[in-house]
């Protein structure tokens, strides 16, 4: 059975992550993962550095996101297309749920019922 790493930070994440995304995708090229998953923390910041250097490693590349929830409670949320993405970046850069940085105090996202109502595929 593959496995996928569906929950990883990159050096772009404040605090969160270390290895550079070139790192994160040459440790899935050389053991042989077939996708590899990068989920910021309320924001997209390398996702398109992510997705060129998946498809150059030959490794599908998953974008997604940590979205900070009310409550301080997290929720993960992994694109499965192009409309899915679209719904991320809505998410992420709309007023209510951009990651904003005070003291390095995230704040929340206003409810989940913002990406409950976000179109999917079935």
């Amino acid at each position: 059975m593959p496995i996928i790493l569906l929950h990883l930070h990159s050096h772009w994440s404040l605090l969160d992550g270390v290895p550079s995304v070139g790192e994160l995708v040459g440790f899935a090229k050389t053991h042989n993962l077939s996708a590899l998953a990068l989920t910021y923390t309320n924001a997209l910041y390398g996702a398109v550095e992510f997705a060129t250097e998946c498809r150059d490693a030959d490794t599908r590349p998953i974008i997604g996101a940590e979205l900070t929830i009310t409550g301080g409670h997290f929720i993960i949320l992994l694109a499965q297309s192009r409309e899915g993405y679209a719904n991320l970046c809505r998410l992420c850069h709309t007023p209510s749920g951009s990651a904003r940085f005070a003291g390095c105090v995230r704040h929340p996202l206003p409810s989940a019922r913002l990406a409950a109502s976000m179109p999917s595929r079935s």
